[in-house]
């Protein structure tokens, strides 16, 4: 923040380069790109927007950059935020037509599969998964995308088609969630189950293993959950100033 109030545009670009947020808030909840729009810092302010600065963020007394810019007459600043403003705002919409079309996509899908036409169902999964490709490595829809069209090809005994895609899919599942989350049981069981298909047990059993263990995982976890809600209901109940049945039992005890 105090590099960018005091234009040194080296330091500024510097921090962002090493993964500084550019949006990062300071004083009275500003960020650098209002700071650097209220003191004029044209080449700081256009570092941040490339960094992805958003504009249109407002600060706790209602200011935008581009308020600020204006009023401290610094209209080069004002003409490149609205720019960025435009820019972000056709992205956005852009972002949402792309995600309406994948939407469609995948349901199309779903018809055709249910009406038993695969090949149909085929050309709509690889048009969504080619729009799905635009989302990021991490997205959901990257992984529904591989998964649907792995599961297509599994229901006609394409093994060798599927196996890759479940693989990818699980890859974009760890990325998104951990190599740990129980949400990535589907996606190892999955993966085993192709292996096992096409006869490579070997393959398959690491995966089966991984299952089981994240399965166990979360039982234990709901398990402890359970436990500790039974004991804040006995609390409840035995009102206050009233042992619990577990404080009971232990004054029993001594």
């Amino acid at each position: 923040m105090y590099a960018a109030r005091q234009g040194h545009v080296e330091i500024v670009q510097s921090l962002l380069d090493a993964g500084a947020h550019p949006d990062l808030g300071g004083e009275r909840v500003w960020t650098p790109l209002m700071v650097a729009s209220t003191e004029g810092r044209t080449e700081i302010v256009e570092a941040l927007l490339a960094k992805g600065a958003d504009p249109s963020i407002v600060s706790s007394r209602n200011e935008t950059a581009i308020k600020l810019a204006k009023h401290g007459g610094h209209r080069t600043i004002v003409d490149l935020l609205r720019r960025a403003s435009r820019a972000a705002a056709s992205a956005a919409a852009k972002s949402q037509s792309t995600d309406v079309d994948w939407q469609t996509r995948m349901a199309a899908a779903n018809v055709a599969q249910q009406q038993g036409k695969y090949t149909d169902a085929e050309a709509q999964l690889l048009a969504a998964l080619k729009i799905a490709e635009n989302f990021g490595e991490t997205d959901t829809r990257l992984g529904d995308s591989l998964n649907r069209l792995a599961h297509l090809y599994y229901l006609q005994g394409k093994y060798t088609r599927a196996e890759p895609l479940y693989r990818r899919a699980l890859t974009v599942a760890e990325k998104a969630l951990g190599v740990d989350d129980p949400q990535l049981v589907s996606s190892l069981t999955n993966l085993a189950a192709v292996y096992d298909a096409l006869g490579r047990h070997a393959d398959a059993a690491p995966f089966h293993k991984r299952a089981l263990a994240l399965r166990e995982k979360a039982g234990r976890a709901a398990q402890t959950k359970g436990n500790h809600s039974h004991m804040g209901e006995e609390s409840r109940r035995s009102g206050p100033g009233k042992p619990n049945a577990v404080a009971a039992q232990a004054a029993s005890a001594r």
